[in-house]
């Protein structure tokens, strides 16, 4: 198991999971590691299947062995990261704002599905500016 960014800067929840995962059979490359109240995991692209295995078998594993819930994403672009981690809420529109300290993407959901949310809407936010370095605002209409 490689990881390619922020190793050196994991926290020891992240470390224990990082354990477990290397102790798989299957070899995947993790961009990185991101530690909020939900455990995000960034992989290289076509690597995702090897790091969840068949049904969500090795997730579900080392998610029961660490404590920790677990969400893998493959760095495919901003709206593709927002999609899987609001999922199953869905996107119904997206604007650019141009402000002064500089551009911001409005991501709007319904508001039905605000409560389909499996983490909060701030936690979501604050994955893509550690992903993209970029701002994203989630607002419900």
């Amino acid at each position: 198991m490689r990881v390619l960014e922020n190793e050196e800067k994991l926290d020891e929840r992240s470390k224990k999971v990082l354990e477990e995962l290397s102790k798989l059979p299957q070899d995947a490359t993790i961009h990185k590691i991101l530690s909020t109240k939900n455990l995000v995991i960034l992989v290289a692209e076509g690597n995702i299947g090897r790091l969840i295995g068949k049904n969500g078998r090795n997730i579900k594993q080392v998610s029961e062995k660490t404590g920790c819930k677990i969400k893998v994403l493959q760095k495919t672009g901003v709206l593709d990261t927002v999609a899987d981690l609001v999922y199953p809420a869905r996107i119904i529109s997206t604007s650019k704002l141009y402000l002064p300290e500089g551009e911001k993407r409005r991501i709007i959901l319904s508001k039905e599905d605000k409560r389909k949310l499996r983490m909060k809407k701030e936690e979501v936010e604050k994955i893509v500016k550690d992903i993209y370095d970029k701002d994203i605002e989630i607002v419900f209409e």
